[in-house]
């Protein structure tokens, strides 16, 4: 069966166009098939083509065109509308800015709606952080979860209270008590939902009440409606620590976040959604009611107005720019990170400027393992399987299965701010990353060693420390029991093959601080207040998670506040459809 085509559009003047389908893609491996992701493209005049005289121009501008089919492609276009400047103009109902796992779910379910959607991401492919996932989703059971559409249910006193004073907490940190005031509702979750939470909580990795438990309760309905999509998660394994818990992945050990985008794009098409690439949002544009009409955005050609009912922001967090994350606190260290770059808070800073609310500041979560020279990041799943971290001392020094924030943490405070990773050969056979580095050619070394003296002495370490750390912990592993730091699981007891190494350090890796939204995935004023008409979803969402983000965690966020956030957008819109449509003002400073 070959795969859907799908376009990579640059901007209204269609400079260059791809074809390529997805299996051409999966051929020349993952970096290749960013390039070529993309959706519909929107068809636009070309630069020579007659020009629709200002009067007709303002006549069309105030209804949405209907959308054509497009006969050689199969898919939706849309014509723009160009003003007396020249400038052209594209109408839709939901407009979403940003192609990552929230801004794709939001898309197809605001189209699911009965909403004409258009998505516009900045980037020159689709995918955003999410198709550099490379580890597992943590989902409650399907049959155990809170379906998507269920309504919340009033707290118990306690539960009030505890969300009154978390709540509290949090608008201390963010200047905002008004932004928990428009949660008051907790959803109730299952044994296993209360179980994560808890675990959330210990580790300051739950946000506001309402959102994480929304989070939870959805997460399962989320995975199916994944592999509604055609995603395969069926791998599944404990997550350690809370029983009912498990880690779901792809079957065929393919990286996560390339199926969860390759399925939502092709959902994408099938829906004929449009999408345009290399095209980033600029400021909204608002009528002369006042509220906010769409969006003023910059592509390859120039400047680009998209009228819209309703505009999701989906453009994920900033933990791609340095310069943001030192804005939030100075004293950050300098380190790389594991994000696109495109996550450099864009949509933040959109909503700041329509008087949107910022959750809270200084939370950055850096990932612990990340490979010292690619910066390819080792997923929390290869600690999962039994590998362990040792110091330059040959010394273990941390809980290796604690939230990946707090590993960085240990490491930095280590000497040379790095540290070793061991394991045996046959996790290294598990693992897709730990393969890659061990290639011939890498830029990173897997150093292997049929003993721990051995191998102690090809990565510069105490021989003896070494081997005494790697004879404690397979008697600890035999036991079931690490009576050193309290890990909670040892699958391992690292005798696999012959024993090996790779050097780690941290990176940053997400960012919690983002725009306040309740549970409708509506951006709150600082009065606690919905913007009508403007949502957002994903990593640029704040509030959802506490001062880290727990790892298997994100894309499951994604999907659960991005469907939302599209079916919430499309009734706002559809709403909208009956009232007269006003004129709509932009911003000076246009061409």
């Amino acid at each position: 069966m070959i795969a859907p085509k799908f376009f990579v559009s640059s901007s209204n003047c269609i400079c260059a166009c791809l074809r390529l389908p997805i299996s051409l893609g999966l051929a020349v491996g993952i970096a290749s098939a960013m390039l070529f992701f993309g959706a519909s493209a929107l068809k636009a005049q070309e630069p020579g083509a007659p020009q629709m005289a200002p009067s007709a121009a303002q006549a069309l501008a105030s209804q949405p065109l209907k959308s054509e089919k497009n006969e050689a492609a199969g898919v939706r276009a849309e014509e723009p509308v160009r003003d007396a400047r020249g400038v052209p103009h594209y109408h839709c109902d939901v407009l979403v800015i940003g192609a990552g796992a929230a801004g794709l779910s939001a898309a197809i379910e605001a189209s699911r709606a009965g909403a004409d959607v258009i998505v516009i991401e900045k980037m020159p492919m689709a995918g955003g952080n999410t198709i550099l996932s490379s580890d597992g989703v943590v989902a409650l059971n399907a049959t155990a979860s809170t379906p998507a559409h269920a309504k919340p249910v009033p707290a118990s006193g306690d539960e009030q209270a505890a969300a009154g004073a978390a709540g509290a907490q949090n608008a201390a940190l963010s200047g905002a008590a008004a932004h928990a005031s428009s949660n008051r509702a907790l959803v109730t979750l299952p044994p296993e939902g209360e179980r994560l939470y808890s675990i959330l909580s210990v580790h300051q990795a739950a946000g506001e009440p309402i959102l994480a438990r929304k989070l939870i309760a959805e997460s399962g309905e989320a995975v199916r409606w994944l592999e509604s999509c055609g995603i395969d998660l069926r791998k599944q394994t404990q997550y350690p620590g809370a029983e009912g818990i498990f880690s779901r992945r792809p079957t065929s050990d393919s990286p996560l976040g390339f199926e969860v985008i390759r399925g939502l794009l092709r959902e994408l098409e099938a829906a004929g959604i449009p999408m345009q690439t290399l095209t980033r949002a600029e400021r909204f544009i608002y009528d002369k009611a006042g509220e906010i009409s769409g969006v003023r955005a910059l592509g390859r050609c120039g400047a680009i107005i998209y009228e819209a009912r309703a505009v999701v922001i989906a453009t994920g967090g900033y933990a791609g720019s340095i310069d943001a994350i030192r804005a939030d606190n100075p004293q950050m260290p300098l380190l790389s990170t594991t994000n696109s770059a495109g996550a450099t808070g864009d949509g933040l800073a959109l909503a700041q400027a329509a008087g949107g609310k910022k959750t809270r500041t200084g939370c950055i979560s850096m990932h612990g393992t990340t490979l010292a020279v690619s910066g390819m990041l080792v997923p929390h799943g290869v600690r999962a399987e039994g590998a362990i971290l040792v110091n330059e001392n040959g010394q273990r020094f941390v809980n290796e299965l604690l939230p990946s924030d707090e590993v960085a943490q240990a490491i930095l405070a280590e000497s040379g701010q790095e540290a070793w990773l061991i394991f045996d050969e046959g996790i290294l056979k598990g693992s897709r990353t730990l393969s890659l580095a061990a290639d011939i050619g890498s830029l990173d070394v897997v150093y292997k060693a049929a003993t721990s003296a051995g191998l102690a002495r090809q990565i510069g370490v105490p021989a003896r420390h070494l081997s005494q750390t790697v004879m404690d912990y397979r008697r600890m592993a035999a036991q079931g029991r690490d009576l050193a730091f309290g890990r909670p699981t040892l699958k391992s007891k690292l005798d696999d093959g012959r024993l090996c190494a790779v050097r780690v350090r941290p990176a940053y890796h997400s960012t919690s601080a983002g725009i306040a939204i309740n549970a409708k995935s509506e951006v709150l004023r600082a009065d606690g207040q919905p913007i009508p008409g403007v949502y957002a979803a994903g990593e640029a969402a704040g509030g959802i998670f506490g001062r880290h983000v727990p790892d298997n965690l994100g894309i499951v966020s994604a999907v659960v506040f991005g469907r939302t956030a599209g079916k919430d957008a499309a009734m706002h819109a559809i709403e909208r459809r009956g009232a007269e449509a006003p004129d709509v003002l932009d911003a000076p400073g246009c061409p």
